[in-house]
């Protein structure tokens, strides 16, 4: 298998060069990190699931981890474990026991508590409506990109659709380099066969290389379509042409279309 080298990202080069403005114009919406020149933007909402073996479904993921404390938590303790960024995350078994878990669309949740979902949904305003702490036997809305199967069923799709190669791009707190270079030295990127994505989130493969996250870009030479994943968000963000929105499907992705002006940042509200 061919080794995977990367490089030290250039942050003057497309796509890297975009998200520069973000710190001076945070509202500006997606087109910050996507450019405002595709055709198409879509919102990308990663994967949720039920385990269909949970034994106490009716507790929540805050419930469960304060029975199985010994100890009184610290009050931070309990705020962290309320939250949506605490034990709602993928499974680690997930690839490997496929059948303990049934996919649930974001819809049919968001439909299942009376909330309408729309393009402006997101984690916390269903965690809210669940009580500050979704149900245990519920599992994902998972930042650092798209898990193991979606990863796989993207990598297959790209491939079907005539896509070969994709370039990568990890900044410096996704790329795990940061304890062992400086800040712009941790910042890498490289190209990439699209049948090997699955690698890049999967240590059980046989790949050489391996992060604990989906890059933050993933795009084509022809720039075709521009994949945007931020490790605190639990959806991703695409600009595409119309050619590319036929891979998204295959995908099976759930995902809405958005405008460029689409708000990102984790606690934009449900507001239109």
């Amino acid at each position: 298998m061919e080794i995977i080298t990367y490089q030290q990202a250039d942050p003057n080069s497309w796509p890297i060069s975009l998200n520069k403005s973000y710190p001076k114009k945070p509202l500006r919406g997606i087109q910050s990190f996507l450019g405002p020149n595709f055709s198409n933007y879509v919102k990308v909402y990663h994967a949720a699931y039920l385990d269909l073996t949970a034994s106490s479904p009716h507790l929540s993921h805050a419930e469960r981890e304060n029975l199985s404390s010994k100890e009184e938590p610290p009050v931070f303790s309990k705020l962290f474990t309320g939250s949506i960024l605490s034990l709602v995350g993928i499974p680690e078994d997930l690839a490997a026991a496929k059948g303990k878990y049934q996919r649930i669309l974001w819809r049919e949740i968001f439909e299942s508590q009376g909330l309408e979902f729309k393009k402006t949904s997101n984690p916390e305003v269903l965690r809210k409506s669940f009580k500050d702490s979704l149900p245990s036997n519920l599992y994902g809305f998972c930042g650092y990109g798209f898990d193991i199967i979606e990863s796989q069923k993207l990598a297959d799709a790209l491939w079907q659709h005539g896509y070969r190669f994709v370039n990568c791009f990890y900044d410096y707190l996704s790329s795990g380099l940061l304890l062992d270079r400086s800040m712009e030295d941790s910042e890498i990127q490289f190209e990439l066969e699209v049948k090997r994505i699955p690698e890049l989130i999967d240590y059980e493969l046989p790949g050489d290389v391996y992060f604990y996250s989906t890059p933050n870009y993933l795009w084509d030479e022809n720039r075709s379509f521009l994949i945007w994943s931020d490790y605190d968000l639990a959806y991703s963000f695409i600009g595409c042409n119309d050619y590319f929105l036929r891979v998204i499907q295959d995908a099976k992705l759930e995902y809405q279309l958005v405008d460029k002006a689409c708000r990102y940042d984790y606690r934009a509200y449900d507001k239109e």
